[in-house]
């Protein structure tokens, strides 16, 4: 079957994926490669494996990348190459010993490559690249020392032997745009089966490679810089029109049918050239996005296998040559990852929707200052980001890792933000959980003078688009508590806030009349609608004022959402051995002796707070506890007073009911309640709550 640039192994997709769907790609080929092989040698070839490891290293920062290089440069002492001092295969080895130097400094991890370049750079000979494979191996890490050394002799010997290689010994051909792989191989000397130049798909890949690789580690106001970013323009012009439909080069650059399979490693180099050369600024994406996307998908979806392995790699060699399906190299794996890595960068990051949940309100009902609050995060996305990772975060503190979680929550008000790491653009989004105490709202809000329908409950309402606004200078907000706390800081979302800066002081007061300054002349950012905390050593106090005065563009002073962070200070203020907690849910105030007789059956408010009793119970039974002969948990009381209300000969319309937690809503039916009726309790984690209820 004739071949030409447009035959196809199969025609491929010509959308890029998104960014992680290529770098879940690009993880699945490693962590195959790294599972199947040993560390390697310091040669040419898997040290060309570890600088796409490397890469894909830097992108992912995942630590079995990291580990898998450092424990290469060890097996193999962070010597050269075993190729020799002057032979540039022995230098490609230095790429990711100097990157992995520039993670952790230590000295030996580019003491031989540094040795063994000196002799290079010393050396007056300059025509030691006689192959355009060298140039992969060599320049780059030459152009890296030139950077860590501070020392430019390493450049200009890039330079001088890439100009030898190139022109003195004729291997780029200007006509062409491409370059020949060595003097074998110089036309009409060396032909094609089809009579065409030979220039070698893999050989033209380590030079634009290796391009793209110097440029990254050049100043940009190098001398030669223009003339490196000319090359890499010039041959991807030259390689462009040879791309077959399925995305793959062919081994044989100007003659496909000499060659027809498929051949993973010059086009993952060509892919990866070109990407890094859009990212820059040197190619233009128009013409050249479409090209690399197609590179990429012919890779992935045809080379690459469903368990990672990566086919169609040509096996060591100078010429074009074939590759199969079920053969793969180190070099090859190398030129996909970098490929992989430049591509995520171009690619969009996947749409996904990211909801912290809804706001919650949790009561402290064992009185202890603080609440257990379930967290509860969605993502949504068109693919699968089911290993995202999701952190909870208030503040700058992190608090809780994945999609749920319990923490413990102070009393007070807390903007909680869900974090997810995705690709390059991590997304943050908010909820809100307040922890209150029993008997009291959350904080309570006033502002005098506010302008209708912009009222101060507006800021407590968990909306953005809402608000509280009243004109004119000093102007207050007043934040009070029915018991002192200690504030620590205070979140303001502001009207406007991108747009204009707010003014206003903090002051504090524990009887609402005198006062004391906690921040004065404060100005929001003026760059976010979002809250903004302003944060002060702790004060304790029951009134938290904002005085107002107007902003950078009126006499308004106008906030969209508040929150506070506090601490309530009493426990049990009247030292009557009941935490003021509980007289607050019950009773409505702390003004109530703990022996103090309650109600019609005799029960003191101490007996029925140690007995876990509600003493608002409209409906009374003595209850009390005991423990039969094996230790059992026995609940006892007397069924209700003959001549109280609901009383029936057979009592049946009497149920107990019980609860772990009061709150409303809680209560669940226990026990049928009849006269001088006990009942055995099951073990409970917790405080249970018992009460007798008349039935309809």
């Amino acid at each position: 079957m004739l071949f030409s640039s447009s035959y196809s192994w199969g025609a491929v997709t010509d959308t890029l994926p998104y960014r992680n769907q290529i770098l879940d790609t690009a993880e699945l080929v490693n962590d195959y490669w790294i599972a199947h092989n040993d560390s390697g040698n310091s040669g040419w070839a898997r040290a060309a494996y570890y600088t796409g490891n490397q890469r894909l290293y830097e992108l992912t920062a995942n630590p079995d990348y990291l580990e898998h290089a450092v424990k290469w440069g060890s097996d193999n002492s962070w010597l050269r190459g075993p190729e020799g001092d002057f032979h540039a295969d022995a230098h490609c080895c230095g790429q990711t010993y100097i990157d992995l130097y520039r993670i952790d400094q230590q000295a030996i991890r580019i003491q031989d490559i540094v040795r063994a370049l000196d002799l290079n750079v010393e050396s007056p000979l300059v025509d030691r690249w006689h192959w355009i494979d060298a140039f992969y191996m060599a320049a780059p890490t030459l152009a890296k020392l030139a950077v860590i050394q501070e020392d430019s002799r390493y450049t200009e010997k890039l330079w001088d032997m890439y100009q030898d290689m190139g022109w003195r010994r004729g291997l780029f051909d200007e006509e062409a745009g491409l370059w020949y792989r060595d003097a074998n191989w110089f036309y009409p000397a060396a032909q094609s089966k089809n009579g065409k130049k030979v220039f070698w798909s893999r050989g033209n890949g380590w030079v634009i490679a290796g391009i793209a690789r110097v440029l990254s580690e050049l100043p940009q106001d190098h001398p030669r810089r223009n003339e490196f970013v000319s090359m890499l323009q010039t041959m991807a012009a030259a390689l462009a029109p040879l791309q077959g439909d399925d995305g793959f080069w062919r081994s044989s650059l100007l003659d496909p049918d000499d060659v027809p399979n498929p051949e993973a490693s010059g086009t993952g180099f060509f892919a990866y050239a070109m990407a890094w050369g859009i990212r820059m600024g040197y190619l233009d994406s128009e013409t050249y996005l479409p090209i690399v996307t197609k590179a990429w998908n012919g890779l992935n979806e045809i080379a690459v296998h469903p368990d990672g392995f990566l086919g169609y790699v040509q096996t060591p060699d100078d010429s074009p040559a074939g590759a199969d399906f079920n053969v793969t190299r180190d070099y090859g794996v190398g030129a996909f990852l970098l490929a992989s890595s430049e591509l995520s960068l171009l690619a969009e990051e996947a749409p996904f929707e990211l909801d912290a949940g809804s706001a919650q309100k949790l009561v402290d009902w064992d009185g202890d200052g603080s609440s257990r609050v379930e967290l509860s995060g969605t993502i949504i996305a068109e693919v699968d980001l089911v290993d995202t990772a999701l952190t909870w975060w208030i503040g700058n503190e992190l608090i809780a890792y994945g999609q749920e979680a319990l923490v413990e929550l102070p009393v007070g008000n807390h903007r909680v933000t869900l974090y997810a790491d995705v690709g390059s653009k991590p997304a943050v989004t908010d909820s809100t959980a307040v922890v209150i105490l029993p008997g009291a709202s959350s904080t309570s809000v006033s502002a005098p003078d506010f302008q209708e329908p912009n009222k101060p409950e507006n800021v407590f309402d968990g909306n953005l688009d809402t608000r509280l606004s009243i004109e004119g200078i000093g102007k207050q907000i007043v934040f009070s508590w029915s018991f002192p706390v200690q504030v620590r800081a205070l979140y303001l979302a502001f009207y406007f806030g991108d747009e204009r800066i707010a003014y206003f002081d903090i002051e504090a007061s524990g009887d609402g009349t005198h006062r004391s300054p906690v921040l004065t002349d404060l100005e929001s950012s003026g760059l976010t609608l979002d809250l903004q905390r302003f944060a002060f050593n702790p004060v304790e106090a029951q009134y938290l004022r904002i005085i107002g005065n107007g902003n950078s563009a009126s006499l308004w002073n106008s906030y969209t959402e508040a929150l506070i962070e506090f601490t309530p200070l009493i426990m049990d203020a009247d030292e009557d051995g009941l935490p003021d907690i509980w007289e607050l849910n019950y009773l409505g105030s702390t003004r109530h002796a703990g022996d103090e007789i309650f109600n019609q059956v005799g029960i003191s408010l101490r007996d029925a707070y140690q007995l876990t009793l509600d003493p608002m119970m409209p409906l009374r039974s003595q209850f009390w506890m005991s423990q039969d002969l094996v230790g059992n948990v026995l609940l006892h009381f007397e069924g209700l007073p003959v001549d109280s209300p609901g009383y029936t000969e057979s009592s049946g319309n009497v149920i107990i009911e019980r609860s772990m937690t009061l709150q409303v809503g809680s209560w669940e039916y226990f026990a049928d309640a009849n006269n001088s009726t006990q009942i055995e309790i099951p073990a409970n984690p917790g405080p249970t709550f018992y009460r007798l209820t008349k039935t309809e």
